[in-house]
């Protein structure tokens, strides 16, 4: 319609003398009419004529369509080859796949396998004279034979790395891309699970003897990482283990004492199991190879420092048993991690706890508690923000870094002072006040130095603050042999000795510097003990420090643990559910023969954990077999050393029901059994005893066992039994129950009946 109508103006146009035009019939392909001028150039000039007629041919379809230059097409027609050369590449792709499962099925059923003696034999004939001169002279270049012994010639002569794998027809040297699909079989190579297991300590020895170099001793001088993560409360059906995952789980005698407590507060029977929030990851790391390992994690609801004690200890039992020496463990300061460091204060002469000693060492170690550097950064950071810190009659306030970028960007010059310091180091989000990076630069040496040239006297104090904070981290972040010198950070250079003089800077000035800031607040008159307390950092950001500053060790005697026996009271029951026998003795445990110690050893023989002794001439479990021999022939000497231990573990363990501080009773309970554990009396009742059964003693077996028999007597002294057999309330399901069920009934019968028709199918 559009160009009849333009053809009858124009014509009309012709009768009356007027310009005339006409319709490029050549560029309809754009699907838009194309008016021209008669005297166009592109209508006159011939090679523009024959550009556009390609065009045309183009847009027809022509058989040469695929061949016109890029530059040549439109918008359509180039989305319209690409998608021809996309739906081309998958049709190669795909036949690729079937040629190279083809060739890999016949590799598995016609192929065979050559020893070192044969490869090498056959590789010797590929690579003779006679052999490349046959294959030269061959007609054709492209039959099988001769591709075939191009191939193998080309692999035969590339060497194969770490990381690289060989493909099953050509022995032709691949990469292994690091994709999605890889990464999820190397995630899943073991199943995961909660808690500790056999086979992650068999990896970890693996792992640790592959580290292990020339010094073996120092190699394996290992630290122990303990984190909190924090993750979704749901619940997950395993197929593997046919569980449930979700629960909260902090090993069987931490559920054991929740439930005893929950018994004495609820007179109903109340369910002990609830949803994970948070998730404890210990990890291993080598201090001086790189041993990274993540060790073991337990899912757990509300954790409190005495939840962590058996964990805690356990694992580190289990490291010293893999040959591995626990030097420390790192942890950030949380509440409970400060509680599991304060509750070992009982073996400790003084209040201030920072080394304990390791029970499970050979050599009688001590286990350090450090603080996590990163974390002290960032919390000095924050108090140093929100609070108005004072020290020696002046003030130490983040108002002076805030005039100091001020007045740095307001600079017309281009050349600043602190070129690093930006906006988000000054005004922090709930995100950038967990980055690192931004707490340690401003707590520079650069920062300090340009706060006193900026804010002048004033701010002294605050420079102070900032340079000891700077050399605080320097020390504790040394992670290079070059980078001191290179950044001129004399507190970056690599340590050389115990001796070093970093070392003594810690004790004689950073932690001298941090007494003289808590007595300078505390006479400072006026101010209540509140106001006092925010002129100075926070107590645990304190407490870290000094715990981090006296990992020197030797500069404070521990006197040597001993055990206070506690004065026996009656027990008397709140509730019915409860019950406590106060009369539990070795005889009411039962005979020699079905004794706590003999159920021991059975645990410590039947652990698949205990009989791995890399670094060890014995292992506990081949211990325990000659000591449970001998329990057999001498009943009465095991009879009376049995009932010193479990006498010494009973005066451990509270007689009361009705304390209002659950959490503190445990806290007392699991800080005596540690003293008791470390004294130098249990340590010679357990010598003087395998010496009698003629066998050498070995700490880790012997914690081991004493362990087992601590859980076992609070698990029969505190025991919880239920007054009836049938619940009286039926309680309603909860929402994540009802989505649990809907999934299990679904997943859980198919999964039996697919295992079902395999055995058939097997059979």
């Amino acid at each position: 319609m559009l160009i009849d109508k333009w053809k009858r103006q124009q014509s009309m146009a012709a009768q009356h003398g007027s310009t005339s035009g006409c319709i490029d019939d050549s560029l309809l392909f754009l699907k838009v009419p194309t008016l021209r001028h008669h005297n166009c150039h592109i209508l006159l000039d011939p090679e523009i004529t024959t550009i556009w007629k390609e065009k045309l041919k183009v847009s027809n379809g022509s058989s040469n369509s695929e061949k016109v230059n890029y530059r040549f097409l439109s918008v359509r027609e180039l989305t319209d080859r690409l998608h021809r050369l996309q739906q081309r590449y998958r049709t190669l792709q795909k036949s690729a796949e079937r040629l190279k499962e083809k060739v890999r099925k016949a590799t598995e059923e016609h192929g065979i396998t050559l020893d070192e003696e044969s490869e090498s034999y056959v590789a010797e004939i590929m690579t003779s004279q006679d052999t490349i001169s046959y294959m030269e002279n061959l007609s054709s270049k492209q039959s099988i034979r001769h591709i075939f012994w191009q191939q193998q010639l080309e692999a035969s002569s590339k060497t194969r790395l770490p990381g690289y794998e060989v493909a099953p027809f050509d022995d032709t040297v691949v990469f292994v891309s690091k994709t999605q699909r890889t990464l999820r079989d190397y995630t899943h190579y073991v199943q995961s699970s909660f808690g500790f297991s056999a086979e992650t300590d068999q990896m970890l020895t693996t792992a640790a003897a592959a580290k292990v170099s020339s010094c073996p001793e120092r190699e394996r001088s290992v630290m122990l990482l303990i984190d909190e993560v924090h993750i979704k409360e749901n619940l997950v059906y395993d197929k593997h283990s046919h569980n449930i995952i979700g629960f909260a789980n902090l090993g069987d005698i931490n559920e054991h004492l929740t439930e005893f407590e929950l018994s004495l507060t609820s007179e109903q029977p109340t369910n002990t199991q609830k949803l994970a929030k948070t998730i404890v990851v210990f990890m291993v790391r080598g201090l001086f190879n790189k041993l990274q390992f993540p060790y073991v994690q337990f899912p757990c609801h509300s954790l409190s420092g005495h939840q962590l004690y058996d964990p805690f200890w356990e694992a580190v039992g289990r490291l010293e048993q893999c040959g591995l020496k626990v030097h420390g463990v790192t942890m950030d300061g949380g509440a409970p991690n400060r509680s599991l460091i304060k509750l070992h204060q009982p073996c400790c002469a003084g209040s201030f706890v920072y080394k304990v000693p390791n029970p499970y060492s050979v050599d009688n170690r001590f286990l350090y508690f450090v603080s996590d550097p990163p974390h002290l950064v960032k919390t000095m950071r924050n108090c140093f923000m929100s609070r108005r810190l004072w020290c020696n009659e002046k003030d130490i306030l983040w108002s002076h870094v805030q005039k100091l970028y001020e007045a740095d960007t307001a600079s017309m010059c281009g050349i600043r002072l602190v070129p690093k310091l930006r906006y988000e180091h000054i005004s922090l989000t709930s995100f950038s006040k967990m980055r690192v990076d931004l707490a340690a630069q401003v707590l520079s040496e650069s920062v300090s130095k340009a706060v006193v040239l900026v804010c002048g006297d004033v701010a002294t104090e605050t420079a102070k603050f900032l340079d000891m904070a700077d050399k605080l981290f320097d020390t504790l972040n040394v992670h290079n042999y070059s980078h001191g010198a290179t950044a001129r950070k004399p507190f970056q250079m690599p340590f050389t000795s115990h001796e070093d003089w970093r070392l003594k800077w810690l004790e004689n000035d950073f932690l001298k510097y941090l007494d003289n800031w808590e007595s300078s607040v505390r006479t400072r008159p006026g101010f209540s003990k509140a106001q006092r307390q925010t002129m100075m950092l926070s107590a645990p950001t304190r407490y870290g420090l000094r715990m981090t500053g006296n990992c020197r060790g030797g500069n404070v005697e521990i006197a040597e643990a001993t055990c206070e026996p506690l004065s026996k009271r009656r027990c008397r029951s709140k509730h019915n559910a409860v019950t406590l026998d106060k009369n539990l003795s070795v005889v009411d445990l039962g005979s020699c023969n079905d004794s706590i110690l003999m159920k021991a050893l059975y645990h410590v023989v039947n652990e698949e954990a205990h009989s791995i002794s890399y670094f060890q001439e014995k292992s506990p479990k081949q211990i325990a077999q000659g000591l449970a021999e001998w329990i057999h022939e001498h009943p009465d000497s095991a009879s009376a050393f049995e009932k010193a231990i479990v006498e010494s573990f009973l005066n451990c363990i509270p007689f009361t029901s009705t304390s209002p501080h659950k959490k503190k009773m445990q806290t007392e309970m699991w800080g005596k059994y540690h003293t008791l554990r470390t004294s130098i009396a249990y340590v010679e009742v357990w010598k003087i005893f395998l010496r009698t059964s003629q066998l050498s003693y070995n700490p880790i077996f012997c914690q081991s066992v004493g362990h087992f028999i601590f859980k076992d007597l609070v698990k029969a002294k505190l025991a919880v039994h239920s007054s009836d057999c049938t619940l009286r309330n039926v309680t309603e399901l909860t929402y994540e129950e009802i989505n649990a069920l809907r999934y299990t009934a679904g997943y859980v019968p198919r999964a039996l009946k697919k295992r079902a028709v395999k055995i058939i199918t097997a059979q």
